[in-house]
């Protein structure tokens, strides 16, 4: 999915009850005892509709956690959760599909796994801040369809982490030149998340001074999850990330035809630390 594509307008109706909170009614069960409800949004989508449906949840005490795991239903096809000051009502309302604060914690399409950040990374939510759990929805059935969204975290103390995490986005739109991300920091990627067409070859090479050219991606796009890299990569303020999606398989050895037609894909780069006042859109 491009940049331009996520922007189209809006035009299908949805029926909306949710909120944020560990006390909502709509929340599942966690996961398993050391997992805890931070946020869940439910909704009934109206045949054919194509929307976005955005929670807000102010916190009233700090949130640090080291692990996160996002309960989706198929219909929710991007999932965007956002940290920053309070800039509406707690609650939910339809939105813009890039509406979010300022510092993006978590971005992935419909996926149940668990995302386990590593030793002494975290992602903290202060008092008084607000999240805002943006979920892109398509309902191609013609009949309306429940679904819900439910974001469990597993909290750790405070003092355990050395540094907090955020998520970029990157995009690639049809052609054959790369997308570029530039750190605006020092940062350390870590992991990465994709949607893109089931047929798409991802590539995603870091131009790293610290490590040279490492790949952080390179294969067919076979789920939504957040795929952990083998360690951080050390990129300095100004180098880049380098993101190309193409049809078929690639000519290094595994099996389909050449790469012959560009594809849409959308990307995002996991990394430490956060860079406040930065934007999650990441461009060259």
């Amino acid at each position: 999915m491009s940049k331009s594509a996520i922007l189209l307008t809006l035009t299908a109706s949805i029926a909306l009850a949710a909120c944020g909170g560990t006390d909502d009614a709509a929340a599942l069960d966690a996961p398993s005892a050391d997992w805890e409800s931070l946020m869940t949004s439910a909704w009934t989508a109206e045949a054919g509709a194509d929307t976005n449906v955005c929670t807000r949840w102010t916190a009233t005490e700090d949130i640090t956690f080291g692990a996160i795991q996002v309960v989706s239903p198929p219909q929710a096809r991007l999932i965007l959760l956002t940290l920053g000051a309070p800039d509406g009502p707690d609650g939910v309302s339809e939105c813009a599909p890039l509406d979010g604060h300022e510092t993006l914690l978590y971005a992935a399409g419909p996926t149940s796994e668990p995302f386990i950040l590593p030793d002494r990374v975290g992602m903290h939510v202060p008092a008084g801040s607000q999240l805002l759990l943006n979920i892109q929805i398509a309902n191609p059935e013609p009949d309306q369809q429940p679904g819900s969204v439910n974001v469990y975290v597993k909290p750790v103390d405070g003092d355990r982490i050395t540094a907090n995490a955020e998520a970029v986005l990157m995009d690639h739109a049809p052609g054959s030149v790369p997308s570029l991300c530039t750190m605006g920091h020092d940062s350390f990627p870590f992991a990465v998340a994709l949607q893109a067409a089931p047929t798409s070859v991802v590539t995603m090479v870091a131009k790293s001074s610290f490590s040279g050219d490492v790949t952080l991606f390179d294969a067919p796009v076979a789920d939504p999850q957040v795929h952990l890299l083998d360690g951080p990569v050390g990129m300095s303020a100004g180098e880049l990330v380098e993101l190309s999606c193409v049809a078929g398989a690639p000519p290094n050895g595994r099996s389909g035809p050449e790469p012959t037609e560009a594809s849409d894909c959308l990307a995002a780069i996991y990394r430490y630390p956060v860079q406040p006042g930065a934007s999650w859109w990441c461009e060259g």
